[in-house]
């Protein structure tokens, strides 16, 4: 039987503004098993990156329960959820967020220091991700002397150096051509086949649906089968 890595049950969030309440989640649930690969569409304002921020403990619920690793997240600090999120989960949005005065290596090595790691070992982890995703002759160089579609492997790299359970992508191919697009795809395909990490990636791109074993679409705040 395979391991139930997340579960959302019966998801709720609103936000208020000055003049009405927004309801963007509507009692959504979702199970995610290990070293599945999830993708959720639905248009720009449909609520993907509300539940995105949900399932990797950014936000909280309105109502409704999370469970990570079978263990319900409630009455839970902001310290354990950073915890929790440092352990347990990567992430990468659609703009890197790489540190532009450290060279590509000490950005993907910065995780594993903050963890604890000693600064060499952190290096070599680094190098051996960098490797493995096909960027390892750009160690040395910094963010903004690559190219756009090398950073976003480089951020992919950050987000998987540590081995998380679970890797959560936010349009993270917004800003490339159709290439690097593909070639990104295709590391995510490696990342969840060969290396069993859990990917959900929400966007709006409906042409990258084949790359994930399961397709979501999020509508009304309720996920549909896509």
């Amino acid at each position: 039987m395979s391991e139930k890595i997340l579960i959302l049950e019966d998801i709720y969030k609103s936000y208020e503004t000055s003049v009405e309440t927004i309801h963007v989640l509507n009692g959504t649930s979702l199970e995610v098993e290990k070293g599945e690969s999830i993708i959720i569409t639905g248009p720009s304002g449909s609520g993907k990156s509300t539940l995105l921020h949900i399932a990797g403990l950014l936000d909280l619920p309105d109502r409704g329960s999370i469970y990570l690793k079978g263990k319900k997240i409630e009455n839970t600090s902001d310290a354990e959820l950073s915890n929790l999120r440092a352990k347990h989960m990567g992430f990468v949005f659609q703009f890197h967020h790489l540190l532009p005065d450290f060279s590509v290596e000490d950005n993907v090595a910065l995780p594993l220091i903050i963890r604890g790691e000693t600064p060499n070992k952190a290096r070599e982890k680094a190098r051996e991700m960098l490797a493995r995703l096909g960027v390892e002759k750009i160690y040395y160089k910094r963010p903004s002397e690559i190219s756009g579609g090398e950073q976003q492997r480089v951020a992919i790299a950050r987000a998987v150096v540590g081995t998380p359970d679970l890797l959560l992508l936010d349009e993270p191919t917004g800003n490339l051509d159709r290439e690097n697009t593909s070639q990104v795809m295709e590391i995510l395909r490696y990342l969840s086949h060969d290396l069993e990490i859990t990917v959900i990636m929400v966007t709006h791109n409906l042409n990258l649906t084949s790359y994930f074993r399961k397709h979501y679409n999020l509508e009304d705040g309720l996920l549909k089968p896509g």
